[in-house]
């Protein structure tokens, strides 16, 4: 069931599920980043990359949180959004139980001391022109010298020894360059170097995916021995699933800038629940003849994050998928041209078939002149009528119908300056801490992609609104929201009144990005007069569902 209808809320992994007890040492709420697309002379953003989507993580004191995932989906940037080192587009990061996500700069610099990321690529992590000792020490320039009796640069010395001798380099290694080493030795060098500030949290980036099997080793019994010396909290990135279950008390799967499954590691190892991630541990080779399986590896490209599937994001390439799983449009044109192969010269309807394409939960059928609409839509509704008992596809069908290709709704967004309030250091160290409140702005264009998801939810979710099956293709273009709506012409004006009949309340209750959007008007835009489309089911994406255990899913097959 989704969000929509059974009122549950996206929410984070807490004390409360995590076998053992503990409070959370840090927390993502929630976390966005969106990275723009560039086109053209002067750069105008024509789209957004959507990297780490609203992603929910607790990292406990002392515990290991393991992130694994395929190549590019969002792992890394998960990792580097925490420590603020990309800033997020949106959500919350809590440290300690401390907002840090609006923190200024330099008031971010003073917890860089307890936060620290070992990079991917120890090659290019260190600079080639310091030395071990210069590189070891930089902190120490930055943040003061560490704590000791005697003078200063006596003091900062023997910590670097230290240091050196913790990840099992030797002092005279201190006066070489980084050239000079192996690649499991620069590692070392920048797990020293992270270590330097006395961290309590610090984000492991594939800190092995450089290194030989023999080296991986050393470097991960280092990790785990100084783990339990120092008392450190570990985020450890990999896309291998072996170092992530030797490491990790913990493990979350990500797929597409979302989190889709965490557990315990010995659950997750066990009973992993997710069709993405029983294909990502069935993939783990075992190094055993007799026990060889067939791996049936995960079928179909991964799709655009740019343009990321609606309803589950990994629908497109599971085998289990159904009807609630959020079919879209483009499902749609892919089993026309291919299976059904309308656009074929052969084919009874070829002749008044234009073209195919798809926008969000909707199929758009070009056609070669108006008179083709009645024929083209007879044999889609014939179509559907046949295959919906055999295709979960079609079962999502919800109407087929004409609609004013040249006019559309559009519905207009401003600013919007929101209060929040943030902790503030005291004057000179002298003085506690104390929140304070600052106005924080957001612009027209950022305003109009969250209201383009609110519109949407608000006309196109439930059932029982009059506009219920009628709303076209939400989006956000600039500052506006703009959409079209299926059935004849008097449905668009119905549409307005619906939307600002709905927002009423919300502007009475003084919401914020209520207030921001105007009232929607009709205008004429280019394109055809009539149109034909096929409307599809507009689902949310499924949220987590603690199945128990600690054990937490985002899938419908486990919808409660």
């Amino acid at each position: 069931m989704s969000r929509a209808i059974s009122g549950r809320e996206a929410r984070p992994l807490t004390s409360e599920v995590r076998v053992g007890g503990g409070q959370p040492l840090l927390q993502a709420i929630n976390l966005e980043k969106l990275f723009p697309v560039k086109k053209g002379v002067f750069g105008k953003t024509v789209d957004h990359v959507h990297a780490v989507d609203g992603v929910n993580l607790t990292i406990f004191k002392g515990e290991t949180l393991g992130l694994v995932g395929e190549s590019g989906c969002g792992k890394t940037t998960v990792g580097r959004a925490v420590l603020r080192l990309t800033e997020p587009t949106g959500g919350k990061i809590m440290f300690e139980g401390k907002d840090i996500t609006h923190l200024p700069q330099a008031d971010i610099r003073g917890m860089r001391k307890r936060m620290q990321i070992v990079f991917q690529d120890p090659y290019s992590s260190l600079d080639p022109r310091m030395t071990v000792e210069g590189i070891v020490g930089e902190g120490f320039a930055i943040h003061g010298p560490p704590k000791g009796i005697g003078d200063v640069e006596f003091v900062r010395r023997e910590k670097i020894h230290e240091l050196i001798e913790q990840v099992g380099l030797s002092h005279d290694h201190l006066s070489r360059l980084p050239h000079e080493f192996s690649g499991g030795q620069k590692q070392r060098i920048a797990l020293a170097r992270a270590l330097a500030l006395d961290p309590d949290f610090i984000v492991l980036d594939e800190p092995t995916s450089a290194l030989d099997v023999s080296v991986q080793a050393q470097a991960l019994n280092l990790l785990k021995r100084l783990q339990e010396k120092l008392g450190l909290s570990f985020l450890f990135i990999s896309h291998d699933l072996s170092v992530i279950e030797h490491m990790s008390d913990r493990i979350a799967v990500m797929y597409l800038g979302k989190v889709v499954e965490t557990a315990p590691t010995r659950e997750f190892m066990g009973n992993p629940l997710h069709p993405y991630t029983k294909a990502l541990i069935g993939s783990i080779p075992i190094p055993d003849p007799l026990k060889r399986k067939d791996r049936k590896g995960i079928e179909g490209e991964v799709p655009s994050p740019i343009n990321p599937p609606r309803g589950c994001r990994f629908h497109p390439r599971c085998s289990v998928a159904f009807n609630r799983c959020g079919w879209e449009g483009k499902d749609l044109v892919t089993h026309l041209t291919e299976v059904a192969r309308v656009m074929s010269p052969k084919h009874a309807i070829s002749k008044h078939v234009a073209g195919l394409r798809a926008d969000g939960f909707v199929a758009y059928v070009d056609l070669h002149s108006p008179e083709s609409l009645d024929t083209v839509r007879k044999w889609l509704e014939t179509y559907a009528a046949e295959q919906r008992k055999k295709s979960a596809l079609f079962d999502s069908v919800v109407a087929i119908d004409r609609f004013a290709g040249d006019r559309e709704v559009v519905v207009p967004c401003k600013k919007m300056v929101v209060e929040v309030e943030i902790e503030a250091p005291g004057r000179e160290g002298k003085e506690p801490p104390r929140m304070k409140s600052v106005r924080q702005k957001t612009t027209s264009m950022m305003v109009a992609r969250e209201a383009a998801k609110m519109i949407e939810k608000t006309l196109d979710m439930d059932a029982n609104l009059r506009s219920h099956n009628l709303i076209l293709s939400v989006k956000p273009v600039q500052s506006t929201v703009v959409f079209k709506v299926l059935g004849p012409d008097s449905n668009l004006e119905k549409a307005v009144a619906e939307l600002d009949s709905r927002l009423e309340p919300m502007r009475t209750r003084k919401e914020p990005l209520a207030l921001a959007i105007g009232r929607g008007s009709i205008k004429r835009t280019r394109g055809p007069k009539t149109g034909l489309a096929v409307k599809l089911r507009a689902v949310e994406e499924p949220q987590m569902d603690d199945i128990g255990n600690g054990h937490q899913v985002a899938c419908r097959l486990y919808d409660k």
